[in-house]
């Protein structure tokens, strides 16, 4: 059997308690239970609407939550995009901030690769460019 919904059983009950008081004088001995029949059913709407109202201000909460964060988001992304812009994209101090530098390319990996290796070891020789060609004889 389920059991009725909690509406049900406080109409239920006021309606209890509503004709048990206007006949009181027949049944006297049921005073002190019709009392405390009022009394809990007052206490059960007093905490529906404790309930209602803590649940309306939760509601309000979550909304201006949601609103913050938002909001919170866009000012990162003005700010880290302004970071970007004054460093560059693949500047690494941008990890300083908590921002990760965009990836180099393949091709300008390479480049950096070369541009920052070491000299060359003591004992070879670095790579020289050709000797110009020596004008042959005969060309004007």
């Amino acid at each position: 059997m389920a059991t009725p919904i909690l509406s049900e059983r406080l109409r239920t009950w006021e309606q209890l308690s509503t004709q048990l008081g206007l006949r009181l004088t027949e049944v006297p001995h049921l005073r002190a239970q019709h009392e405390e029949l009022i009394a809990r059913t007052t206490a059960i709407k007093a905490l529906q609407d404790d309930r209602q109202r803590h649940q309306s201000a939760l509601a309000r909460e979550q909304e201006e939550l949601q609103m913050e964060v938002f909001h919170a988001g866009e000012t990162y992304s003005a700010l880290s995009e302004s970071l970007r812009a004054a460093y560059g994209r693949r500047n690494k101090e941008l990890v300083a901030f908590g921002l990760r530098p965009r990836r180099l390319t393949l091709k300008a990996r390479a480049a950096n690769i070369e541009a920052t290796s070491p000299t060359s070891p003591a004992g070879s020789t670095p790579p020289t460019a050709p000797a110009p060609a020596a004008p042959q004889a005969g060309t004007p």
